[in-house]
Protein backbone atom coordinates (compact mmCIF):
# COMPACT_ATOMS: atom_id res chain seq x y z
CA UNK A 1 0.00 0.00 0.00
CA UNK A 2 1.43 3.57 -0.96
CA UNK A 3 1.10 6.52 1.35
CA UNK A 4 0.71 10.05 -0.31
CA UNK A 5 0.31 12.63 1.34
CA UNK A 6 -0.32 16.04 -0.22
CA UNK A 7 0.70 19.49 0.98
CA UNK A 8 -0.87 22.98 0.07
CA UNK A 9 2.30 25.31 -1.40
CA UNK A 10 2.17 27.57 1.46
CA UNK A 11 1.99 24.83 4.25
CA UNK A 12 5.53 23.60 3.36
CA UNK A 13 8.05 25.93 5.39
CA UNK A 14 11.79 26.18 3.46
CA UNK A 15 14.66 26.34 6.15
CA UNK A 16 17.39 29.26 4.93
CA UNK A 17 20.53 28.80 6.69
CA UNK A 18 22.54 32.04 6.80
CA UNK A 19 26.08 31.72 8.29
CA UNK A 20 28.20 34.80 9.48
CA UNK A 21 31.50 35.11 11.58
CA UNK A 22 31.26 38.38 13.91
CA UNK A 23 34.09 39.58 16.35
CA UNK A 24 33.03 41.28 19.97
CA UNK A 25 36.41 44.23 19.93
CA UNK A 26 36.28 45.01 24.14
CA UNK A 27 38.10 47.13 25.57
CA UNK A 28 37.58 47.06 29.50
CA UNK A 29 33.81 46.61 30.00
CA UNK A 30 33.27 48.55 26.63
CA UNK A 31 32.06 46.40 23.75
CA UNK A 32 32.65 48.46 19.94
CA UNK A 33 29.58 48.24 17.92
CA UNK A 34 28.36 49.26 14.10
CA UNK A 35 25.82 51.91 13.60
CA UNK A 36 23.64 50.44 10.84
CA UNK A 37 20.60 52.71 10.30
CA UNK A 38 21.59 53.52 7.10
CA UNK A 39 20.97 49.73 5.87
CA UNK A 40 19.36 48.08 8.11
CA UNK A 41 17.40 45.02 7.09
CA UNK A 42 15.91 43.89 10.20
CA UNK A 43 15.05 46.96 12.00
CA UNK A 44 18.36 47.20 14.05
CA UNK A 45 20.59 50.07 14.37
CA UNK A 46 23.64 48.47 16.16
CA UNK A 47 25.41 45.44 15.29
CA UNK A 48 28.42 43.28 15.37
CA UNK A 49 31.63 44.09 12.37
CA UNK A 50 31.43 41.30 10.96
CA UNK A 51 29.77 39.09 8.05
CA UNK A 52 28.65 36.51 5.70
CA UNK A 53 30.38 33.07 5.47
CA UNK A 54 31.22 32.29 1.61
CA UNK A 55 30.79 28.91 0.54
CA UNK A 56 34.77 27.65 1.23
CA UNK A 57 35.48 29.74 3.29
CA UNK A 58 36.14 29.24 7.06
CA UNK A 59 34.21 31.26 9.86
CA UNK A 60 38.21 32.45 10.64
CA UNK A 61 38.78 33.20 7.15
CA UNK A 62 35.51 34.87 6.65
CA UNK A 63 35.98 37.05 9.97
CA UNK A 64 39.43 38.17 8.75
CA UNK A 65 37.86 39.19 5.03
CA UNK A 66 35.05 40.73 6.51
CA UNK A 67 36.72 42.99 9.12
CA UNK A 68 39.45 44.03 6.16
CA UNK A 69 36.60 45.27 4.36
CA UNK A 70 34.68 47.05 7.46
CA UNK A 71 37.46 49.03 8.83
CA UNK A 72 40.30 48.41 6.85
CA UNK A 73 42.42 46.36 9.36
CA UNK A 74 44.23 43.30 9.74
CA UNK A 75 42.89 41.01 12.43
CA UNK A 76 45.29 39.13 13.87
CA UNK A 77 44.74 38.32 16.68
CA UNK A 78 41.12 37.09 18.22
CA UNK A 79 39.63 33.99 19.59
CA UNK A 80 36.64 31.82 19.23
CA UNK A 81 34.38 32.57 22.01
CA UNK A 82 30.57 31.22 21.38
CA UNK A 83 28.70 29.77 18.26
CA UNK A 84 24.81 30.87 18.41
CA UNK A 85 21.64 29.49 16.41
CA UNK A 86 18.64 31.90 16.20
CA UNK A 87 15.41 31.14 14.33
CA UNK A 88 14.38 34.29 12.37
CA UNK A 89 11.49 35.11 10.57
CA UNK A 90 9.66 32.54 8.46
CA UNK A 91 12.18 29.43 8.88
CA UNK A 92 15.22 31.66 8.53
CA UNK A 93 17.90 30.19 10.38
CA UNK A 94 21.37 31.97 11.31
CA UNK A 95 24.13 30.78 12.62
CA UNK A 96 26.89 33.26 14.23
CA UNK A 97 30.19 32.46 14.97
CA UNK A 98 31.16 34.77 18.00
CA UNK A 99 34.91 35.82 17.96
CA UNK A 100 36.24 38.02 21.06
CA UNK A 101 39.82 40.67 20.41
CA UNK A 102 41.20 43.11 22.25
CA UNK A 103 40.00 46.56 20.62
CA UNK A 104 42.91 48.06 18.35
CA UNK A 105 42.39 51.53 19.13
CA UNK A 106 40.21 54.34 16.60
CA UNK A 107 43.75 55.18 15.47
CA UNK A 108 44.46 52.00 13.84
CA UNK A 109 40.96 51.35 12.33
CA UNK A 110 38.86 53.46 9.50
CA UNK A 111 35.06 52.71 9.42
CA UNK A 112 34.38 52.08 5.78
CA UNK A 113 30.97 50.30 6.03
CA UNK A 114 27.89 51.74 8.26
CA UNK A 115 27.22 54.99 9.44
CA UNK A 116 29.20 54.82 12.21
CA UNK A 117 31.22 53.14 15.11
CA UNK A 118 30.95 53.59 19.20
CA UNK A 119 32.14 52.03 22.16
CA UNK A 120 29.37 51.47 24.42
CA UNK A 121 29.56 49.81 28.00
CA UNK A 122 27.67 46.32 28.37
CA UNK A 123 24.52 48.15 29.80
CA UNK A 124 24.35 51.02 27.30
CA UNK A 125 24.59 48.27 24.39
CA UNK A 126 21.76 46.37 26.08
CA UNK A 127 19.64 49.22 25.61
CA UNK A 128 20.33 49.50 22.07
CA UNK A 129 18.20 48.91 19.45
CA UNK A 130 19.95 45.58 18.38
CA UNK A 131 18.72 42.23 17.14
CA UNK A 132 17.25 40.41 19.96
CA UNK A 133 19.80 37.31 19.57
CA UNK A 134 22.70 40.51 19.48
CA UNK A 135 21.39 41.11 22.98
CA UNK A 136 22.12 37.30 24.19
CA UNK A 137 25.50 37.77 22.96
CA UNK A 138 26.09 40.90 25.23
CA UNK A 139 24.87 39.22 28.37
CA UNK A 140 27.19 36.46 27.49
CA UNK A 141 30.57 38.30 26.92
CA UNK A 142 28.65 40.66 29.59
CA UNK A 143 29.15 37.51 32.00
CA UNK A 144 32.50 36.41 31.07
CA UNK A 145 34.07 39.45 31.64
CA UNK A 146 32.86 39.75 35.34
CA UNK A 147 34.23 36.43 35.87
Amino acid sequence: MVIRKFFKLREIKTFMANKVSLIAFLEGNKILLQERKDFSRFGEEWAFFGGQIENGETPEQALKREIREELDFSLEDFKFFKKYVNKMKEGHITEKIVFIAKFPGFDKIKLKEGSGMKLFTFDEAKKLKLMPHDIEIIEDLSNKIRT
